[in-house]
């Protein structure tokens, strides 16, 4: 009997029972480990469909089109599919948001959701942003109107660059010559100002998130106006001939690109470029080819920051002019009716066209 061999043979086995007991102790270790991973992963992957989402989202075209039977459209497309490949789509996506009680005028957004339109009858409808309690918000009808038809609407906030601005502001303009400015905070919004305009005014524009530009019919100069004081300021529309205070012109719309340059379009084939500088706002350039008279809808827009869009009566088409050069750079046609109304998204490059021809029409 080896008595010695046995006890090696003891120890050995002994030593081996050890080490496999620490290996299932780091096997199960492990184990979990990979469960761990294997959750994480799944959390990672849950989080990058919802980023995918929202940046399928983003990237999708969001239209809001108002008419004459008062119903207001949403109207999306360019939608992406979970592999990131656009959707075939002969139409855009159209979803009924509102239907007023008289024709829609003139409608705005702010950056953030919130939604308001003005209609013939001079009434102003307001929908508040989207929220997590409220995902679906219902338009409602503000207590102060114009007493008749309202001809422009806008908020401060209009722009994604404006959205940590400390101050909202929804301002309108009325064929009753009056100016309603009201402050937006929780529920509905707040008349700050109810202002003469001296004239009809025919478009609103916020220069700066708390600086309204507005044109009164017969003025030769633009009118500022700062807010909350309501402190009035003008710019000339003359150029030179800032003495005289006779235009033989009328601006029917407004647009601003970036902060500090303004467009206005005028009933006289021309857009005005004005830029603010140490002395205020002055004349910087003339745009002309756009054919547009006292009785023509004259629009005009920036599109992107080296093009400006008009739109022309005569031809019914949209004359594009490239701001660092002189002239028409080229002219888009189409249209079969006169232009109603021009917008373009500073983000995505689009530009879009309303016509009396009752199309829509996009251009990228």
């Amino acid at each position: 009997m080896d008595l010695m061999g046995d006890l090696g043979a003891s120890t050995q086995l002994d030593s081996a029972r050890l080490e496999n007991s620490e290996l299932r102790s780091q096997l199960s270790a492990a184990r979990a480990l990979i469960r761990g991973l294997e959750s994480d992963a799944a959390s990672a992957s849950a989080e990058l469909d919802a980023a995918h989402r929202e940046i399928r989202e983003l990237r999708a075209q969001l239209l809001l089109v108002g008419g004459a039977d008062g119903r207001l459209f949403e109207l999306r497309w360019g939608l992406y599919g979970p592999d990131g490949t656009q959707l075939p789509s002969e139409a855009p996506a159209a979803t009924l948001l509102h239907e007023a009680s008289a024709p829609v005028v003139t409608l705005a957004g702010e950056a953030g959701g919130a939604l308001a339109l003005g209609c013939m009858s001079g009434s102003l409808c307001f929908r508040a942003a989207p929220s997590a309690a409220e995902p679906a918000p219902a338009f409602a009808r503000l207590a102060h109107r114009h007493a008749k038809r309202v001809t422009c609407v806008r908020f401060s906030r209009d722009s994604p660059a404006r959205a940590a601005s400390p101050h909202r502001f929804l301002a309108s303009a009325g064929a009753d010559g009056l100016l309603l400015v009201f402050e937006l905070g929780e529920g509905e919004p707040r008349l700050l100002h109810k202002i003469p305009a001296g004239g009809t005014p025919t478009c609103v524009l916020f220069a700066s998130p708390c600086e309204l530009a507005f044109y009164a019919g017969g003025a030769a100069h633009l009118s500022f106006l700062a807010l909350p004081s309501a402190a009035l300021t003008a710019a000339t529309l003359n150029g030179e001939r800032a003495y005289d205070t006779h235009a033989s012109f009328e601006v029917l719309a407004l647009d601003r690109v970036g902060e500090g340059v303004l467009l206005c379009c005028t009933d006289k084939s021309r857009s005005i470029v004005l830029a603010e500088g140490e002395g205020g706002w002055a004349q910087v350039g003339n745009l002309y080819g756009a054919e547009n008279d006292s009785y023509s809808n004259a629009r005009c827009v920036f599109w992107g920051s080296d093009r400006a869009v008009g739109s022309d009566q005569a031809t019914n088409e949209l004359v594009v002019w490239g701001l660092l050069e002189e002239g028409e750079r080229q002219r888009l046609g189409g249209h079969k009716g006169q232009v109603r109304d021009l917008a373009s998204c500073r983000f995505s490059g689009t530009l879009v066209s309303v016509g009396f021809d009752k199309t829509v029409r996009v251009w990228l």
